[in-house]
């Protein structure tokens, strides 16, 4: 008989929820069979109950529940749940008195992504502004949607067309590759193409941020950058027009429609086959590849669920995979399995209370975006789950960088107060622990031995060296990475 998990109720009162109030992870059960049929490959399958899914099998999670660092699951469980209480408050459904911060990094200001994808302020925006949008033909989706994460700032969108409208406010997709098929004709760069190119130029010079800080681009900056050398080589020959970067990514996704990539993307069903066309891409990495196929699992029209079993650990993930299991081999169990083993037995590791009903579906234009109820934690947001709590011991241990991780909010809507676009922030891992200096006078119990850093090294190093392919330059910046990582710890 299957044991009931210790799920720990949020009171409707002010409530410090600390390490005591949530109590310790509790072992999982081990009385199921695992489902040895699935294959991720193949898809989503509608007639598969992802809550119920186990793909993990009692002896693998066995060793993990063995091998894990419990003091730290324990400290992992206490951010969760507090995190969660702070997503109820800024989407209103709980006064901000309710919240007691166990420590400043845990402050109500202090953003961390939602491990609900109904909570994620940038998935929302695509669902309700992108994805779902009858006027909008599918390459303007796609488009839309993977500029939200390529490029990364907030309120992008409306950055890089002037609209403050966030409906209003897209990218015209469909006629950068329309501009691109005549320009093949012609020899002529298309009118909109050129607007675009100097709108976004115009928008630089006034301090408008199009990057996201908080995430490394280059991969596909430079990979636009090849795209454009080789389709526009007049622009590669007149250095002067070097000027027109901003809007190379968006052309470079554009021309996915001419190539037919997108087509390749609607006939091929399931997360992982879109994500591995998306990586064919010359400068789309595991990191990107990854996320940006979670971001497209939201079009109705791409057939793809956020809770398939399917998911590519980022640099965030695995620094907090490596510090939780310090003494397993990928061998013994790979990085993703133990993301898995973590959405599949949330409730007992973690005992988290089933999130405000609001939270559980979302609906846009008669759309429903998910075909199953978001109660809990999904795959790939068990991968955010983990890079976010990496960046909370990373801010443990660096307080100076708090600050940085703020966003005032107003909690009645759950919308920033920010004005538009004003630190370039993005909703995303954070890549500020991997290439800002590392600060050594604030040391938390919490930080890994030196053997773990040295493992950590090992795992992202081989990780990196299975995407670089054989150019010069894309070596340079995988290099480049893993020299700041290692810069990072030491």
């Amino acid at each position: 008989m299957r044991k009931a998990p210790n799920i720990v109720q949020h009171p409707n009162s002010p409530v410090l929820m600390d390490m005591t109030f949530v109590g310790k992870p509790q072992e999982p059960c081990y009385n199921y069979i695992e489902d040895k049929t699935y294959d991720s490959s193949k898809g989503y399958d509608p007639g598969i109950d992802y809550s119920k899914l186990r793909v993990i099998s009692p002896t693998t999670s066995k060793i993990l529940w063995d091998a894990v660092d419990k003091e730290l699951l324990h400290k992992m469980r206490m951010f969760t749940h507090n995190v969660q209480r702070t997503w109820e408050i800024h989407y209103g459904y709980r006064p901000a008195s309710h919240y007691i911060a166990p420590d400043k990094a845990l402050g109500l200001e202090v953003e961390y992504f939602g491990f609900w994808v109904t909570s994620d302020d940038r998935l929302r925006h695509i669902a309700e502004n992108i994805t779902t949008n009858p006027t909008l033909p599918l390459i303007d989706q796609v488009g839309n949607g993977l500029a939200s994460h390529f490029y990364g700032a907030r309120n992008v969108h409306q950055a890089m067309t002037g609209e403050t409208d966030p409906k209003k406010a897209l990218v015209n997709y469909t006629q950068l590759a329309e501009d691109q098929i005549q320009y093949k004709k012609t020899g002529k760069i298309g009118t909109y193409t050129l607007e675009i190119r100097q709108f976004l130029e115009d928008q630089k010079k006034k301090g408008i941020k199009f990057w996201g800080t908080t995430e490394l681009h280059t991969s596909l900056q430079t990979g636009a950058k090849k795209w454009h050398n080789e389709f526009y080589p007049g622009d590669r020959e007149d250095k002067t027009k070097s000027k027109w970067s901003t809007n190379q990514v968006n052309e470079w996704i554009a021309s996915w429609k001419n190539t037919g990539l997108l087509d390749k993307m609607i006939s091929h069903s399931g997360l992982e086959q879109m994500c591995d066309l998306l990586g064919t891409e010359w400068g789309v990495g595991d990191y990107y590849k990854f996320h940006g196929g979670s971001d497209l699992s939201l079009c109705p029209q791409l057939n793809a669920y956020i809770d398939e079993r399917y998911v590519i650990p980022g640099p965030g993930a695995i620094a907090t995979l490596v510090q939780l299991f310090p003494d397993l081999s990928k061998k013994e169990v790979s990085l993703q399995d133990r993301i898995i083993w973590y959405r599949e037995n949330q409730e007992y590791l973690i005992g988290l209370p089933v999130i405000d009903s609001r939270f559980h579906k979302m609906e846009v234009n008669d759309i429903s975006i998910f075909p199953e109820l978001i109660n809990e934690i999904k795959t790939t947001q068990a991968e955010v789950n983990h890079c976010q709590f990496g960046i909370y011991l990373h801010l443990l241990q660096n307080p100076k960088k708090i600050d940085k991780r703020k966003v005032a909010r107003n909690s009645t809507s759950g919308k920033e107060s920010k004005e538009l676009n004003q630190n370039g922030g993005s909703c995303a891992m954070d890549a500020e622990i991997f290439t800002e200096p590392r600060e050594t006078e604030v040391i938390s119990k919490v930080q890994p031995p030196k053997r773990d850093h040295e493992k950590l090294l090992r795992e992202i190093k081989d990780s990196l060296e299975k995407e670089i392919k054989v150019d010069s330059k894309m070596l340079e910046i995988k290099q480049k990475r893993f020299r700041e990582m290692e810069e990072f710890l030491g």
